[in-house]
């Protein structure tokens, strides 16, 4: 299968990563840091929320996987819950609003306002 998966340079990724390629699947990461020296996948530059060259390896794709957003190390104070939930809500954002162009044809209008009916404060 061909799998792309954004977010796969954290812990998790580069675990499900490993995983993914001993299984013979082909993998394109989307990641902000460059590639990290491993050759058996495809790292594709992207800040999980604008739209830009990266979109053109969903089109090939027959899996997203999106484990993309801040680090949870760390402290749990107001600024820091606002960028953990921000960073994942965009993110699937990005992704699937691409996805769904390259699918259908059509943008998806979604109503991001509804992303924030949960206070964290």
């Amino acid at each position: 299968m061909n799998i792309v998966l954004a977010g796969g340079t954290g812990a998790l990724g580069r675990v499900l990563t490993e995983l993914l390629i001993a299984k013979g699947h082909t993998l394109t990461i989307l990641s902000r840091q460059p590639e990290n020296g491993q050759s058996d996948c495809e790292f594709v530059q992207w800040d999980g929320f604008l739209i830009g060259g990266w979109t053109r390896v969903l089109a090939g794709a027959d899996v997203v996987i999106n484990l993309a957003g801040k680090s949870v190390n760390c402290r749990y104070h107001h600024k820091n819950r606002q960028t953990l939930r921000d960073s994942r809500i965009f993110s699937t954002l990005a992704l699937g609003k691409r996805r769904h162009k390259i699918c259908w044809g059509s943008d998806l209008i979604l109503p991001v306002k509804q992303c924030y009916t949960n206070s964290y404060a």
